[in-house]
């Protein structure tokens, strides 16, 4: 639940080294309009859900399998080395008037996949979204470490700030 409901957040990176997107993560983030997923994390149900506005979503990884995939190959150790993304993940968020831009000559495999094929358009990613994307990252979009970074000095002060328990020799 790390960012739902934050209404003011329109536009959103995940790095490649985030590994998963939790369950309603960003649910309810109803100024989202793009979203841009640079690694292959797994993306968990009602990560994105009501998010009206979403419009156009960047995936970056040319790998893409099913959930049901992801478990078969979890129960053999296998490593899940593609973008995985439960069915719900962008449950009442509207995506059949979004467009997916994909790596070119992937668009084929994200469309064999929920909830990937429930985009209005899979279209390849073009230079001109490469440039945009990793030219203007701090510029163009909050990234999740600053609020991490906000959490854990909240933590660090309220550890630091808590009263001290009194001894027993205390007061006598």
């Amino acid at each position: 639940y790390a960012f739902n409901g934050c209404v003011n957040i329109s536009s959103i990176v995940i790095p490649a080294r985030v590994r998963s997107i939790e369950y309603k993560s960003f649910e309810g983030c109803s100024s989202l309009d793009t979203l841009v997923i640079q690694g292959m994390p797994i993306i968990d149900d009602y990560a994105f859900s009501e998010c009206p506005k979403l419009l156009d979503v960047f995936c970056l990884s040319e790998k893409v399998i099913s959930a049901v995939d992801r478990e078969l190959h979890e129960d053999y150790n296998l490593d899940v080395d593609a973008l995985v993304a439960e069915e719900h993940a962008f449950f009442n968020s509207d995506i059949k008037y979004a467009t997916l831009h994909v790596p070119s000559g992937s668009e084929k495999s994200y469309s064999n996949w929920k909830p990937w094929n429930k985009f209005g358009k899979i279209v390849p990613l073009t230079e001109e979204n490469i440039e945009w994307i990793y030219g203007h990252p701090q510029k163009d979009f909050p990234y999740l470490v600053l609020p991490i970074i906000v959490g854990l000095i909240f933590i660090i002060i309220l550890i630091v700030m808590r009263p001290k328990k009194k001894t027993s020799t205390e007061g006598l």
